[in-house]
């Protein structure tokens, strides 16, 4: 084979350092403007729940029900009304809490010539948009307590797993609910992990039923969903069939069927809703616990919405700090319910 001639190699290809060093090479670069990033984002809790208008760091709305149902409710013909039956509605309240990312930018970073984008600052807000979103997910879908704060303590959220307390299903030992008291969300207890089972989430589903409630979406961690579709699809009353008929449909191709979305129980559907930061701890979303929420019963509360802050100066940099102050809203936990201290073994029919 010849090799006389002048190739690729000839102009400074060097396989070695290819990957540290282009010193040497004479042929331009290939480097694309797309930049593939497949970091998740997407906040399932933030998407399904309402968003509110905060007034102050503490705030406040009042929850209310009818009372018990009175079966010997029957008067005398002309009996005197004697019996006030009227009642107070509660006021429940939950802090806000301040979460923010931010950015250094150096002025030679903005000015040269960047591939896939023009401003480094722009892309860089773009992502800590996102970053932000994920962190605020994580908090308000957490059982965190709520905390007021002060001068050198920051205020913290009472986040979902906090508030459900009235159809809230424990584990033995010391397993407790958390839930509004006297100004404060308190967190849950850990009780014994055992197995999630179909049993428990029927029963929530009839508990928040019977409070007037009803839940439409079952929130989980991604391990809890796959576990609870792989449940479905073998247990012995089956719900669902691994493949899609198509007899009939002439050339038409079978579909293979691998997931359950929604779940029919006798007091409503559930779409079961797998959430990448449910719980988040920075690791790894929560497994040991879901929560069945009637999300037009939530909500996020504002009290200063996204906004990004200029700040000084020190150097040849520009420094921005993207910032929010929010906080959780039940407007009535007991409309949900939640099932906690669960293992990471199969779901079983209970």
């Amino acid at each position: 084979m010849a090799t006389a001639n002048f190739d690729r190699y000839d102009l400074g290809w060097d396989q070695a350092n290819l990957d540290t060093t282009r010193l040497g090479d004479n042929a331009r670069e290939d480097l694309s403007n797309m930049i593939y990033n497949i970091a998740p984002y997407l906040t399932p809790y933030m998407t399904k729940a309402g968003q509110g208008r905060a007034r102050n760091t503490y705030s406040e709305w009042q929850t209310d029900d009818l009372g018990t149902v009175d079966p010997d409710n029957a008067i005398v013909d002309g009996a005197d009304a004697l019996t006030d039956t009227s009642s107070k509605s509660a006021r429940v309240g939950n802090q806000m809490q301040i979460s923010d990312k931010v950015l250094r930018i150096s002025g030679r970073a903005e000015a040269v010539d960047k591939a896939g984008r023009r401003s480094e600052m722009g892309y860089q807000l773009a992502k800590a948009g996102k970053k932000l979103k994920r962190d605020m997910e994580a908090i308000m879908t957490s059982s965190q307590a709520s905390v007021g704060g002060d001068s050198s303590t920051a205020s913290a959220t009472g986040g979902v797993g906090a508030w459900i307390s009235t159809n809230c299903d424990v584990g033995d030992g010391l397993g407790a609910a958390g839930g509004w008291a006297a100004g404060i969300v308190e967190a849950p207890t850990a009780g014994t992990e055992r197995d999630l089972t179909e049993a428990q989430i029927r029963a929530g589903m009839q508990a928040a039923y019977l409070e007037g409630g009803e839940p439409d979406c079952l929130m989980m961690s991604p391990q809890k969903k796959q576990s609870l579709s792989e449940y479905l699809f073998t247990a012995s009353a089956r719900v669902a069939t691994l493949y899609k008929d198509t007899q009939g449909e002439g050339e038409s191709q079978a579909t293979a069927q691998g997931a359950i979305d929604l779940f029919v129980t006798d007091f409503g559907a559930l779409r079961l809703e797998p959430d990448r930061f449910w719980g988040h701890n920075g690791t790894a979303p929560d497994d040991t616990y879901i929560a069945g929420l009637q999300t037009n019963m939530w909500a996020t509360l504002f009290l200063r919405s996204f906004r990004t802050n200029r700040l000084a100066k020190t150097g040849d940099a520009e420094n921005r700090q993207l910032i929010v102050d929010y906080g959780v809203r039940a407007n009535n936990e007991a409309s949900s319910f939640q099932i906690r201290d669960l293992s990471n073994a199969a779901v079983t029919a209970g």
